[in-house]
């Protein structure tokens, strides 16, 4: 049962108002309490009360959408206009997106071609509103609503993509207007739609005030009276993330991560006050990397997002009533990141919190056996199942077969392309735990690889070991931040990487790249081992289970598995919390007196 929220009306003779108009509730079936929250509605918008804003936007229309319009639509812009009278412009064109949003939502197959239309005009118009105004519109919404206004228009653009290039969607009588909207290029085209998001950018100046944040300075030295807005400087923000979703679903995953790069991924971010941003900007910066094959960092964002997911999950099964009219990104994301995950984990195995681990072995834990053995039907099913709907921009098909696949299966098949090439790497993984000493040559029959193939499996081995320090380096927090030691381990594994490929350019021989590889190993392991400076978190444990080296035609393997001090992890959390208490007490104190 929903609840319901109730809102003030005594401040304004909204009675009077709506009878000098030409409303009738009788004749627009529009019940009192709907007219009566919408007349509220406009005025909050007009004070710019947020809070009550929040309210209304929130609480008080999944309420109302409940109880009155479960089978039908709000009444459209004229009635309202009716209802709350004439110069009220910009409320006209904020409920007008809410309106088309309950469209999209309550149609399983789409809405029609017509609202297609007409909501890409209401966000033009909008957006032209901000975008052309001489001064910063006095206008203060709620950071849901403005997420949700750019999270919206991202994926309105997305679902036209795919309905234009499936013709099962669509009737007859709607392929004449289609035709005429591509000949004309005036609805949901991909220049318009980055157009309106990079103006936003740039209207706003939030990547200037971003990296000057980063940098440490003052954001407001670099903004102008737009870019100092509230409004306008949340709304680049937000744009900022609806163009990495735009450019993961166009397959330009490089573009993508250059788009956030100063965005902070920490606690302090604003996409942190709204849940679905937050899952949106871990989801696809976190698949940008999987797809650039850096999974390591993938891993990162991905049990990042899970756990905060996780930790907000009864809040969010608290609030049934938003869901049958907004894109729940947060219910169908938590089961995509569970298979992103066990990908990256197949090919890079490494340490994660202990909770996902043992949901992620429940949900797909023979998954993950068969993709350790190289099976890439598993790999193709858990990419298909995770992966975001990718789209083509320039794809129409009047009739004829349903092309909307068409981008999925090219990303699967560079995907797949990706992990055939390293398909070895989680198989050589399985055979070196089970022993201490292995013979190579021990080690490549277990492979079956023969002797004409020894030496290119001798490659394999070394990406293996390349990529292990590769991993440590990137995600382990160093031991020392002076400039002098980083560059120091950077050159290092750089040098590593350069010998790598002159072995397999031929250049070099196998056992002098033993010997250059052993000896630059033991100066990564001393330069990582020097002594720390002081620090406040706990020591950092291998990211990965195993190391080894070859020695001739011996591999060595080390199990790098450490026994959690449980003990005094739980010592540490107590003295901290005893020094909280002191100073809650202090502040108690210090409050009673006169």
């Amino acid at each position: 049962m929903s609840r319901r929220v109730e809102f003030d009306l005594s401040n304004e003779d909204n009675t009077e108002r709506r009878r000098a108009n030409t409303f009738s509730s009788e004749e627009d079936g529009v019940p009192n309490e709907v007219a009566d929250y919408l007349v509220y509605f406009s005025r909050m918008i007009d004070e710019q009360n947020v809070p009550e804003i929040l309210t209304l936007y929130d609480q008080a229309f999944p309420d109302l959408t409940e109880r009155f319009f479960r089978d039908r639509m709000w009444p459209d812009e004229n009635v309202v206009e009716r209802i709350i009278g004439p110069g009220n412009k910009l409320f006209i064109i904020l409920y007008k997106e809410l309106y088309y949003r309950q469209l999209y939502a309550r149609n399983a197959r789409g809405p029609l071609l017509v609202h297609r239309y007409e909501s890409f005009m209401n966000y033009q118009e909008l957006f032209s509103e901000l975008l052309s105004s001489k001064d910063p519109i006095p206008l203060s919404l709620p950071n849901v609503w403005l997420w949700d206004i750019i999270d919206e228009f991202v994926y309105q653009f997305q679902a036209f993509c795919l309905y234009k290039a499936n013709p099962g969607k669509r009737n007859a009588d709607e392929v004449e207007d289609l035709i005429n909207i591509e000949e004309n290029q005036n609805a949901w085209n991909i220049y318009p739609v980055l157009n309106i998001l990079y103006s936003l950018l740039s209207k706003s100046q939030i990547i200037e005030q971003l990296k000057a944040l980063k940098e440490k300075r003052n954001p407001d030295s670099v903004a102008d009276e737009f870019g100092q807005s509230d409004l306008y400087f949340k709304l680049g923000y937000f744009a900022l993330i609806g163009l990495l979703r735009t450019h993961v679903l166009l397959g330009d995953y490089h573009q993508a991560l250059k788009t956030v790069q100063y965005v902070d991924i920490d606690p302090k971010g604003i996409y942190n006050t709204v849940p679905t941003c937050l899952v949106t900007l871990h989801y696809f910066v976190g698949f940008s990397h999987l797809m650039m094959r850096n999974y390591g960092e993938a891993t990162k964002m991905f049990v990042n997002c899970l756990l905060y997911i996780q930790r907000t999950k009864t809040v969010q099964s608290q609030q049934p009533s938003k869901k049958n009219f907004q894109y729940d990104v947060i219910g169908k994301t938590w089961d995509q990141l569970f298979y992103l995950l066990a990908i990256c984990l197949a090919v890079q195995p490494q340490r994660i919190d202990e909770s996902i681990s043992s949901q992620l072995a429940e949900r797909c834990g023979e998954r993950m056996m068969h993709m350790a053995n190289g099976n890439i039907d598993e790999f193709r099913n858990a990419f298909s199942t995770g992966c975001p709907k990718f789209l083509s921009p320039t794809t129409v098909v009047y009739e004829g077969v349903n092309q909307s696949k068409e981008p999925l299966l090219r990303q699967t098949q560079s995907f797949l392309e990706g992990i055939e090439s390293q398909m070895a790497l989680p198989v050589l993984r399985g055979y070196l735990k089970l022993y201490t000493t292995l013979p190579t040559k021990k080690l490549a029959s277990f492979m079956d690889v023969d002797d004409e193939h020894y030496e290119s499996f001798l490659g394999k081995l070394l990406t293996y070991k390349v990529r292990r320090s590769y991993l440590e380096f990137h995600t382990c927090k160093p031991r020392r931040n002076g400039p002098a030691h980083i560059s120091i381990l950077r050159n290092l594994y750089e040098l590593q990487n350069r010998l790598f490929l002159e072995f397999l350019e031929g250049r070099t021989k196998s056992s002098t790249i033993h010997r250059y590889l052993l000896r630059l190993s033991q100066m990564i392991v001393n330069e990582l081992g020097k002594e720390p400076g002081p620090s406040t978190v706990d020591e950092d444990e291998p990211q990965t289970d195993i190391d080894f080296y070859v020695d001739r035609d011996m591999i060595n393997i080390a199990d790098t598995k450490v026994a959690r001090h449980v003990g005094e992890h739980f010592l540490r959390h107590i003295q901290k919390l005893h020094e909280v208490q002191d100073v809650l007490k202090r502040l108690d104190t210090a409050g009673q007196k006169p």
